[in-house]
């Protein structure tokens, strides 16, 4: 296979008179407060595990968003570590009895799920299905390591690495997990890697010369987290594959690490204490500020809303958007859309232009609405629509990879070739 190589090209510059540092409505909660070290969390909808050093060894603990509860999960003398958590069940690796175990909280009690004399590892977690790296052990032989597949509903442990491997003489590790697959990587004894895919609905087993992988604890959806020198201490940006810009979750005096996100919530780790925020994002896409729009051609209005669950656009001949001369749409008391992107139809975009006829310019937002009801604005841009055989100026963003994070610009170029 043909190497491929990648330039990552980062230029920052300081930028002059910028604003808003931190996300619009994020608000930080310090989970523990403690004397022993609480670290590496990992958050799934309402939940957020990690492991504490408590009485001189590592124990599993649950947080509940929803409730502000705080529970530790384990209390042994051994240690417990690499929590993982789909939002319903936990699961992680227990050193007992001079043996790396898979252990599951299910809700209401632990049990060991894995069953035979093995090293078994670095366990992942997606829907009620968990894959972990088992390594074989004897009183003369060790390994090599396979690939376990333990569902929590049938309770069934299949190794998935002996369809491709039956005689267990190569090396299969590193499985990731998702709603619906399982990828892990075959080693031989010349370190030729194979990369093999088990396809959850219905059980077959693929090579794959080349899978990008895009779920991860520090990714959900278009959003990812991460964790960033400012010029004082480490702070946590999202990153959004939607409109390539970042934005800034802390700003605080700790090192803030290890992150981990889902939906609009942030997990980290900073002195030794575990930490969460709620962050809510809503920032207008395109058409750009001023512009000028074809006459003839109907535009599609497009936005970002992080954290929020319905959207109204709304169109005005004024900055301040009188009630009874707005156009909104969807239109309706208690009507809301889940779309980011709004395309009028010929009666709406007449009923647009009709503004622009009393007023010369017209003035767009769009109104945002979060799971508890609490209502938001987005920036106010506006815009003109021009008679035929006019000089149009871009009425789109600037295809450039240009984001702001604070104070500082990042351009990001990207070079591959084979």
């Amino acid at each position: 296979m043909k190497a491929k190589w990648f330039i990552l090209l980062v230029i920052m510059t300081i930028v002059l008179g910028l604003s808003g540092s931190l996300l619009a409505g994020s608000v930080t909660t310090q989970v523990t407060n403690n004397s022993y070290e609480d670290s590496f969390p990992r958050i799934k909808a309402d939940h957020i595990v990690w492991q504490g050093r408590n009485d001189g060894d590592w124990e599993i603990f649950l947080y509940n968003i929803a409730t502000g509860v705080t529970t530790q999960i384990t209390d042994n003398d051994y240690d417990d570590l690499s929590p993982q958590t789909d939002g319903s069940y936990i699961v992680w690796q227990g050193f007992k009895d001079h043996e790396w175990d898979i252990f599951l909280w299910n809700g209401s009690e632990v049990q060991a799920i894995s069953d035979r004399s093995a090293q078994d590892a670095s366990p992942q977690i997606a829907n009620g299905r968990i894959v972990w790296t088992s390594e074989p052990f004897g009183e003369e032989f060790v390994g090599p390591s396979e690939v376990v597949l333990y569902d929590v509903e049938t309770q069934t442990r299949p190794v998935l690495s002996a369809d491709v491997d039956p005689g267990n003489t190569l090396d299969d590790g590193g499985p990731r997990i998702n709603d619906e697959v399982v990828i892990w990587i075959q080693t031989d004894d010349q370190d030729n890697t194979t990369l093999y895919m088990y396809d959850l609905s219905n059980g077959s087993i693929t090579e794959s010369p080349e899978y990008v992988w895009r779920d991860s604890s520090q990714r959900d959806g278009i959003v990812s987290v991460l964790s960033r020198h400012d010029g004082h201490d480490r702070e946590l940006f999202v990153y959004s594959s939607n409109s390539r810009r970042y934005y800034q979750v802390t700003n605080n005096s700790l090192d803030d690490r290890y992150p981990s996100i889902s939906a609009n919530h942030v997990a980290w780790m900073a002195a030794g204490e575990i930490f969460v925020a709620e962050y809510e994002y809503l920032g207008l896409m395109s058409p750009m500020d001023n512009a000028r729009l074809p006459n003839g051609t109907t535009p599609t209005f497009a936005w970002e809303g992080i954290g929020y669950d319905g959207f109204k656009i709304e169109f005005s001949g004024s900055p301040s958007f009188p009630t009874l001369e707005a156009s909104v749409f969807p239109s309706g008391e208690g009507t809301w859309t889940s779309q980011t992107s709004f395309t009028p139809t010929e009666e709406q975009w007449k009923a647009i232009r009709e503004i622009q006829e009393g007023n010369g310019t017209v003035y767009w937002r769009v109104e945002a609405k979060d799971a508890e009801g609490g209502v938001s604005f987005s920036e106010v841009r506006n815009f003109t629509i021009d008679e035929p055989g006019a000089i149009i100026r871009a009425a789109v963003e600037p295809d450039a990879k240009d984001t702001t994070v604070g104070t500082s610009c990042f351009i990001e170029t990207v070079l591959s070739w084979n």
